[in-house]
């Protein structure tokens, strides 16, 4: 299930992981008008949300908490009475044809864990609609999806994923949930070359190499799925150093407390402007080279085909 766009980001050509992101979120934010989606907000049932640059707006249900952890690319919605529930909201940049193609497939949302169709793609109105199983989990799962296109190419799905014998409770708050949304032409922000900006976000003039860009700089992954986070975090010091750190576990992780770096070396990078390479060597002589790729469209750093973000950091100049 290719090109996913994380239903928050304005771009309407990302990628995103089919995934439940948990992670510690932030102030609740009460039921207003067409509210932007913010990453750390929690909004409640009620809340008409949009996405500009997608074209999207949808309303979390009545007695539902929605909202888009920190690091995730999925946006999560969850029943107040029931933690082990969830809805998944995505973007797809995708034809109604090719969303039917898409859910009538095997899903993988990480950790071991796939959807596996169950029945074939029905429709229910407007929507496309399919039943999973879910496999590879340590207790029974089912799932069932809805999605929606839109004639300027970007859809919307939504996984319900809950036990067996709870689904069908929950499915009214799916089906409201899509008959809510709305698909308009996006607006804002949609990014067209120009502007005086290199490949790498600098200005034109200044230093667009990937080593003068990187220098001091902190970058980390997230990967979240099913409740678990990975979490890669490389820390680039500006004397030619760097301190990588791998985390995974539940709900959260993280690298802030205390730290411990789990491998050390010195890094160098090549190339300018769009594309460039990552060169780590670490402290028992091995080597490791990485693929660089500014993604100036959506101001992304990518990093071996994978998004990477990127944050202050304190823990070396």
């Amino acid at each position: 299930m290719n090109r996913r766009c994380a239903l928050a980001e304005t771009p309407p050509s990302c990628r995103c992981v089919v995934a439940i992101a948990a992670a510690a979120v932030l102030s609740a934010v009460p039921a207003v008008w067409a509210v932007e989606v913010q990453v750390g907000q929690i909004y409640t049932g009620g809340t008409r949300l949009e996405v500009a640059g997608l074209g999207v707006a949808f309303t979390v249900p009545q007695g539902w908490r929605g909202a888009l952890p920190a690091g995730s690319e999925v946006f999560l919605l969850q029943p107040e009475s029931d933690p082990n529930v969830y809805i998944l909201a995505m973007g797809e940049q995708a034809t109604r044809a090719e969303l039917a193609a898409m859910m009538a497939e095997q899903i993988p949302l990480g950790d071991g864990l796939t959807l596996s169709p169950s029945g074939g793609v029905t429709e229910r109105g407007k929507a496309l609609a399919a039943r999973y199983q879910v496999f590879g989990g340590a207790s029974q799962l089912s799932a069932y999806g809805e999605a929606l296109a839109a004639s300027h190419g970007v859809g919307v799905a939504y996984v319900l994923i809950a036990a067996p014998a709870s689904l069908a409770a929950h499915e009214p708050a799916l089906r409201a949930l899509t008959d809510g949304t709305a698909l308009d032409s996006p607006t804002g922000g949609q990014a067209g070359g120009g502007g005086g900006q290199t490949a790498t976000g600098t200005t034109s003039g200044s230093d667009d190499s990937w080593a003068g860009y990187l220098k001091g700089k902190y970058i980390v992954r997230y990967y979240t799925a099913t409740g678990y986070t990975d979490e890669q975090h490389l820390w680039l010091c500006s004397n030619g150093t760097f301190y990588r750190q791998g985390a995974s576990g539940g709900f959260g992780g993280g690298a802030s407390g205390a730290f411990q770096a789990d491998s050390s070396g010195r890094w160098s990078a090549t190339g300018r402007g769009a594309s460039g390479r990552l060169v780590l060597q670490y402290g028992d002589g091995s080597t490791a080279q990485h693929e660089l790729w500014w993604d100036y469209e959506k101001n992304q750093l990518n990093v071996d085909g994978k998004r990477w973000l990127h944050d202050k950091n304190t823990y070396c100049d």
